[in-house]
């Protein structure tokens, strides 16, 4: 046979470090608290660009190691120097018999003690898998589709619907309700992986009234058998002041060519056009590297051209982030303009444009 000598790893991302003292071990080995240190690494895979810690406690495990409450303490760094950024109260409130996490609460603190009045934000998940007899439209390999049951899709983790309901209290009523995110998946394929996807997200108006601001409709292709979609279609449309009337204002085509053992994308191409089917607006290739637990990277390389050859460059810059919240917000951007960018092409990758960029002649930095 082959591929059964020496493992050689090539490109370190990121090194993860879980310390876990022996008696906050339960008796069937879950960790009742621990520390996670991660290390993210630049593109050489040996310069350290930001690290990050948690210290997570969770409450006893139920008979299928299965906590119902953990807190996160998350903070900027590690060792002495490290800074806290914020607090994290996830209460499991009801699992499936897969694990699945079918209502949750989430709680974020801006103090490490959870102070009441530092709540910052206060949201509840609910997860809709399906009932027992509902089915779901799959896509097989030959293009047709067919009908399969709801736990189809519900061994993968792969919800039907999912509404997240942001308040700014405990006291979830309409003076506390902040927005609405309602997500649905009509499409699935033979893996049981999401295809076709909508997203609707309402703000509260001045009444407490939920009133819709965009629809995101989003069409996955190219899924791999690890779940990645190396193709995206992604249609925005926008309502008017009162919440009606929805126009498409943005069309995404996105194709990423590569990405973590996460599942965090590395390498993509996005092209804007004005609608489906509308003049191309621009065409941005983009570079990601070190993932901060929140799924914010902390480094972007992005080259923005006006043509779909990608021969005018409109703008070349690099992205820094850090001080990042649990909700992947930047406390600390700094972004480095340049006069132009080459970027190589990778060998492994069909197609040009597609390696390492390389930014010339530095304009300006922006610290936001």
């Amino acid at each position: 046979g082959d591929k059964d000598g020496a493992i050689t790893f090539i490109g370190a991302l990121d090194i993860q470090t879980i310390d876990t003292n022996l008696a906050d071990f339960d008796r069937r080995g879950n960790a009742l608290k621990q520390t996670v240190t991660r290390d993210y690494f630049g593109d050489d895979g040996l310069t350290i660009i930001g690290s990050e810690t948690q210290s997570i406690t969770n409450d006893p495990f139920n008979i299928h190691d299965r906590t119902t409450r953990s807190v996160i303490l998350n903070y900027e760094g590690k060792g002495d120097t490290k800074i806290f950024t914020d607090a994290q109260e996830i209460s499991y409130l009801q699992y499936d018999r897969y694990g699945n996490s079918e209502r949750q609460a989430i709680d974020t603190y801006s103090t490490a003690d959870m102070a009441p009045d530092s709540l910052a934000s206060h949201k509840a998940i609910e997860n809709n898998y399906g009932a027992a007899d509902d089915t779901i439209t799959v896509l097989l390999s030959d293009g047709t589709t067919t009908s399969k049951s709801a736990i189809y899709a519900r061994k993968k983790g792969n919800p039907l619907s999912s509404t997240v309901t942001e308040y700014t209290s405990k006291t979830e009523s309409s003076d506390t309700l902040v927005s609405r995110t309602v997500s649905a998946t009509s499409l699935f394929d033979y893996r049981g992986n999401a295809i076709d996807q909508q997203s609707d997200r309402f703000v509260a108006n001045s009444s407490g009234e939920l009133t819709l601001v965009t629809r995101t409709v989003m069409h996955n292709g190219n899924i791999d058998s690890r779940g990645d979609a190396h193709s995206q279609e992604i249609t925005t449309s926008t309502t008017d002041i009162t919440g009606a009337n929805l126009e498409e204002t943005d069309y995404q085509v996105i194709t990423s060519r590569s990405f973590d053992a996460r599942h965090n994308v590395l390498n993509q191409v996005i092209s804007h056009y004005d609608e489906k089917a509308g003049e191309l607006m621009d065409v941005q290739e983009v570079r990601y590297l070190g993932f901060h637990s929140s799924g914010t990277a902390l480094y972007q390389a992005i080259v923005t051209y006006a043509d779909e050859a990608r021969t005018q460059i409109i703008e070349a810059k690099e992205v820094v982030n850090s001080a990042i919240d649990s909700s992947g917000n930047a406390g600390h951007v700094e972004i480095t303009t340049y006069r132009r960018a080459e970027i190589a092409d990778d060998a492994s990758i069909e197609g040009d444009k597609d390696g390492a960029i390389t930014f010339i002649g530095a304009l300006d930095i922006q610290t936001i």
